[in-house]
């Protein structure tokens, strides 16, 4: 029997031998001159790649036993809270990006352990565990929905003088937040509108090819959003039949 002061600290022994064996045998004790050591149980912890979409609540950390060393690839029946933690480096997620997570080896028990971290490089459920001393938890873009649609006036899309326009109907953000956002038109196939390699939100008038995109213009929803719809249409603005009737003179001299 022994009482354990920790890894590595030192014990005291003691020894019960039955009543026969003590009336036939001399007890000699050897003294252990060196002691002995406990060692740490090595465990190496995988932290999962995960991933959620801005504005969602962030997921618990989560964490699996990878490798096993002999049987000391568990973590005994000790409560992990007690041995390592999980956290993030520096602030907590909020915007669209990859955040680092980190794990410390603290607690009542963290010294019976030898722990290392290493992290998935990628997200799903075949990912491979190759990132040393660290894992990622990524915010991935939230979608807003989008509908484009034309508001060409009682022509169409034959030339009357006034513009063809496209209307946007874009729906909200997380609580209700408003999406900014522009349309921009251009010229194609040779048109030039508004001038070569530029761009206008004035609808075009005149009779060409056109191109109209939808744009985010606040950074950063343009950072944590993407449009969940067709955002760019091709469009042509037809020349106007022009019919002239009247008298015609001629006059020979």
């Amino acid at each position: 029997a022994g009482s354990a002061k920790g890894p590595g600290g030192s014990y005291d022994i003691s020894m019960t031998l039955p009543g026969a064996v003590l009336r036939n045998y001399t007890i000699v004790c050897a003294t252990l001159e060196d002691g002995f050591t406990v060692t740490k149980r090595p465990v190496t912890i995988g932290i999962v790649y995960q991933q959620t979409i801005y504005g969602d609540v962030l997921d618990p950390l989560t964490w699996h036993v990878l490798e096993r060393e002999g049987s000391y690839g568990i973590l005994a029946e000790d409560d992990a809270s007690q041995i390592f933690t999980l956290g993030f480096e520096g602030e907590d997620p909020v915007n669209v990006g990859k955040y680092k997570i980190v794990g410390t080896v603290a607690g009542t028990l963290s010294g019976n352990y030898d722990i290392t971290f290493i992290g998935q490089s990628s997200y799903g459920e075949d990912a491979v565990y190759e990132l040393v001393d660290e894992g990622i938890y990524e915010i991935v873009q939230r979608s807003v929905s989008v509908t484009l649609s034309e508001d060409f006036g009682e022509n169409g899309r034959t030339y009357d003088g006034a513009p063809k326009k496209y209307v946007a109907q874009v729906g909200t953000g997380v609580s209700g937040e408003v999406i900014q956002y522009e349309l921009r038109y251009s010229g194609r196939n040779g048109t030039v509108y508004p001038a070569a390699g530029e761009y206008t939100t004035a609808a075009p008038t005149n009779a060409g090819d056109y191109t109209v995109t939808l744009v985010f213009t606040n950074p950063a929803q343009s950072q944590n959003y993407l449009f969940g719809g067709k955002v760019e249409y091709e469009f042509t603005i037809e020349k106007a039949n022009y019919s002239w009737s009247g008298d015609v003179g001629f006059y020979l001299s």
